[in-house]
């Protein structure tokens, strides 16, 4: 998550939307994210946590990793559509 984090920053994101894993999950990220404010990372990114269900495009991010996972499979036609607006960091 610190590395995570440090990548939104250099890259200027302000408003990071997380999908909710439920009460007890989302206080552990919150928890998370004040350690690691503490530390200097992610002291100007605002979290909010959101259900799945109440944001459509939360479900966005699983159909790019499964684009991903499926190119280093052997099968990239569904990354070749994205390629060229995507930007993908290992971490």
């Amino acid at each position: 998550m610190e590395q995570f984090l440090y990548q939104l920053e250099r890259r200027e994101v302000s408003h990071l939307t997380l999908e909710s894993r439920g009460p007890a999950a989302d206080k552990r990220d919150n928890e998370l994210l004040g350690a690691l404010r503490r530390r200097g990372t992610g002291r100007n990114l605002k979290i909010d946590h959101i259900r799945g269900m109440d944001e459509p495009l939360l479900w966005v991010a699983d159909a790019l990793l499964g684009a991903v996972v499926a190119a280093r499979t052997g099968q990239e036609r569904w990354l070749q559509h994205i390629k060229r607006n995507t930007e993908i960091i290992e971490i």
